[in-house]
């Protein structure tokens, strides 16, 4: 009875060693990603910078063609690679700010179009998969904050390093 023991204690200290050391294999060890980006909250076109804080947090800062933003993005599950992994959040995105300055003070161009601009507040409902070689695809859609029905959605190509 007692070697039976003996050898079911050893056999499970190895299978959960194993068994970690194969989940390890598994998650983005990558803190920083950086990805060119289609609306989101580099607004339009542009890049943005995200930082892994924790396995489920990552913040978010987009700059873009005369916009720029930020974002907070939460998965519910840790970030895994070769897996797509779910995730929601809150992205900021500004249209107003460097369009009307640089329109006004650059080209000294006044257009009402711009005047109309709000900026973009949405939770996004999307997924990222990180795959080999360091690269990064992650593709969201969701509602507007803004008091509007609008839908805004988020594509962002990148590596991570």
């Amino acid at each position: 009875m007692k070697s039976k023991n003996i050898v079911l204690i050893i056999s499970s200290v190895f299978y959960f060693y194993f068994l970690n050391h194969l989940y390890a294999q598994d998650l983005v060890t990558e803190k920083n990603m950086l990805s060119a980006s289609v609306l989101g909250t580099s607004s339009y076109l542009g890049f943005t910078y995200e930082r892994l804080i924790t396995d489920h947090f990552v913040a978010e800062l987009g700059i873009g063609v005369l916009s720029l933003g930020f974002g907070a993005t939460f998965y519910p599950s840790k970030i895994k690679e070769n897996k797509m992994n779910f995730y929601t959040g809150l992205k900021y995105g500004s249209r107003n700010a460097l369009s009307k300055f640089f329109l006004r003070n650059v080209l000294r161009i006044q257009l009402e179009i711009i005047e109309k601009k709000e900026p973009v507040l949405y939770v996004p409902f999307g997924i990222n998969y990180p795959y080999n070689d360091d690269m990064n695809l992650a593709l969201d859609i969701g509602p507007s904050l803004n008091g509007s029905t609008s839908i805004y959605a988020n594509l962002r190509l990148g590596f991570r390093f």
